[in-house]
């Protein structure tokens, strides 16, 4: 197998580090590639998550998916509870609105229909879409997870 070799500086003495070539392309790869760790949600997702996606989640969700009730396993009641997902599986892919659980229930394909009483409004299935898409924000608690979304929020 060919060998590739790295340059690395170290004061005013040069070193040499023999890498396989698949290893040194996973390397610079790795160097090269953007952060794959959770970054601080920017105010305005958090003030989107305020405004839209909290007041859906409290008046159309929690009833079933909050801390007295508990339907399909599932609780929307704060970020932790929301990454565990329910007995359906992973409830959102933050991201990724189009491979979410969650917004396959509000616009009603498959198996789930959320809510059940009655669909939610075009604008409100918007504002969840665009809260999954730009990352599913939500505001840090005291435990380092998120806050309880029942708790005031101003």
């Amino acid at each position: 197998m060919p060998m590739r070799s790295l340059p690395i500086a170290r004061s005013s003495v040069r070193m040499r580090i023999v890498l396989p070539r698949p290893v040194a392309a996973l390397a610079l790869c790795l160097l090269l590639a953007p952060p794959l760790v959770a970054r601080e949600p920017d105010g305005e997702a958090l003030r989107h998550f305020e405004t839209h996606v909290r007041p859906l989640l409290v008046g159309h969700c929690l009833g079933c998916h909050g801390p007295t009730r508990i339907e399909g396993g599932l609780r929307l009641d704060s970020a932790a509870a929301i990454a565990t997902g329910g007995d359906s599986g992973v409830l959102l892919v933050p991201g990724r609105a189009d491979e979410s659980l969650l917004i396959e229930a509000v616009e009603r394909h498959g198996d789930l229909a959320m809510p059940p009483e009655r669909p939610l409004e075009s604008d409100e299935i918007a504002a969840l879409r665009r809260w999954v898409d730009d990352g599913a924000a939500w505001p840090a608690g005291s435990d380092g997870r998120g806050a309880d979304l029942t708790a005031e929020h101003w």
